[in-house]
């Protein structure tokens, strides 16, 4: 089968290589998977580009447009209809999907709550919810999802807190959570995440203070935390992060003055964005270090 992309760490393959590889199995070779997808399709209310016109019982579901297949027997392991105009709720019938390792149903306009049933998917690697209209809060259940790699629930209607249960999801490299309506504290417990690369908290209406404990995630290239409401100083465990290569920290109700050594930790930082807090003093010099900004 020949291979070409990538979906959430998967390699997955052109149409004509699926019809191929897929031609020979029955399309009740997994009922349970069959299911699953039919129930999806029901709760879509709206489908202007008839991406799902295709989903019935004439071609193996493995052969659906935005499906794809591995293993033997035949189970879905990645399910991407991004940018596809898909009105609806999210079915909570996906969360038995069990072998699904990437799911990304990005820029459509799904609304509802994220299914707590997606907490269900042990094997799931990479979640995209972003560009949608999903209300309600971010499930807890999702830290079930261990294998989790990166999470994006970016440009929604999400309220409520950050759950602090996030902190156990120890193989995640990327989180989104920009653009939506977050309320409370950054949790402590998201330190503990030593493995993030990237942590976008922009846009939301988080408060309290930027965690000590952040020092902590010292392959973080990428921390977004601008417009909120995050106060206090700068922790002098930020200072760890020496692999950054963009902070942005703009529009909150930041005090205190920059360490005189500013410069002198961040020899990666390409982006640097401190406007509109309440830092005072003087700029340091040592900024003029930052060669790669």
């Amino acid at each position: 089968m020949v291979c070409s992309n990538d979906l959430g760490g998967l390699r997955v393959c052109d149409r004509s290589s699926k019809v191929k590889a897929f031609s020979s199995y029955p399309a009740w070779e997994d009922s349970a998977d069959l299911r699953s997808l039919l129930d999806f399709k029901r709760a879509i209310t709206n489908d202007p580009r008839g991406a799902l016109s295709a989903w019935n019982a004439s071609a193996h579901f493995c052969l659906w447009n935005g499906v794809w297949c591995g293993g033997r027997p035949r189970r879905v392991v990645a399910l991407d209809l991004a940018g596809q105009g898909l009105s609806g709720q999210i079915a909570a019938s996906l969360g038995n999907l069990s072998s699904l390792a990437a799911l990304n149903l990005s820029t459509n306009s799904f609304s509802g709550p994220i299914p707590l049933h997606l907490g269900r998917l042990t094997e799931l690697r990479s979640l995209d919810l972003s560009y949608n209209t999903l209300q309600g809060s971010i499930p807890g259940a999702l830290t079930n999802c261990s294998t989790l790699r990166t999470l994006n629930l970016s440009r929604n209607f999400l309220v409520g807190r950050i759950p602090a249960e996030l902190g156990r999801l120890s193989n995640l490299t990327s989180l989104s959570l920009r653009f939506n309506n977050l309320t409370g504290i950054i949790p402590p417990e998201l330190c503990n995440v030593t493995s993030l690369k990237e942590r976008r908290l922009t846009y939301n209406q988080l408060g309290g203070s930027i965690p000590a404990g952040i020092g902590k995630l010292t392959e973080l290239r990428t921390l977004s935390l601008a417009e909120n409401r995050i106060s206090g100083g700068i922790p002098e465990s930020l200072f760890n992060l020496s692999l950054l290569e963009l902070l942005s920290l703009i529009g909150n109700r930041l005090d205190g003055q920059l360490p005189p050594a500013i410069g002198n930790a961040f020899p990666s930082l390409q982006f640097l964005d401190l406007a509109t807090n309440m830092i005072e003093g003087s700029v340091p010099a040592s900024l003029g270090n930052l060669s790669s900004i």
